[in-house]
């Protein structure tokens, strides 16, 4: 069970992964102590896994105390450097990430970590648009951020598993 609010961790994901369709998919929240945030993206459900038994893919999401924030994420040179301010920063940044995964999987496409990280900055950049109070904005999302890194798969509801 995360220490975090269970609504509140659900909304986030499902706003995080609302443009690939996670139907299968088991997202488990967990906590940890020593890091502000981390992920994983499974292209089946291990054995040891408490997903449920229908679902295809697991995503595993751990989020660290208010201590580790801010946080840097990690990136490759080719991405954009990514700053996660709170918790709700990093499980948006990482439930995209890993979304962007499970998308890769389901299409059979390569593996890319640039192609996940830029969609996780372009969503925490809408999630900061649409969250932030208005005095704080300097500019909208650019159009072109949209077209390059949203994925075109139809939005669908997320199945959190209740270890969240």
């Amino acid at each position: 069970m995360s220490r975090f609010p269970t609504g509140e961790v659900i909304d986030l994901v499902e706003f995080a992964t609302a443009d690939v369709d996670m139907s299968g998919v088991c997202v488990n929240v967990k906590n940890t102590r020593s890091y502000a945030c981390a992920g994983s993206a499974y292209d089946g459900v291990p054995e040891i896994s408490n997903a449920p038994a229908e679902s295809r893919y697991l995503v595993t999401i751990r989020l660290g105390p208010d201590r580790e924030f801010p946080s840097t994420m990690a990136h490759r040179k080719t991405s954009p450097p990514v700053e996660v301010a709170c918790w709700r920063e990093a499980l948006v940044t990482v439930a995209a990430h890993e979304a962007k995964h499970i998308d890769q999987y389901r299409r059979g496409h390569q593996r890319s970590e640039v192609a996940c990280e830029r969609l996780a900055a372009w969503v925490l950049e809408v999630f900061r648009w649409g969250y932030e109070p208005a005095s704080t904005r300097v500019a909208a999302p650019s159009r072109e951020s949209r077209i390059e890194r949203m994925s075109s798969a139809v939005p669908t509801k997320i199945g959190v598993s209740r270890s969240v």
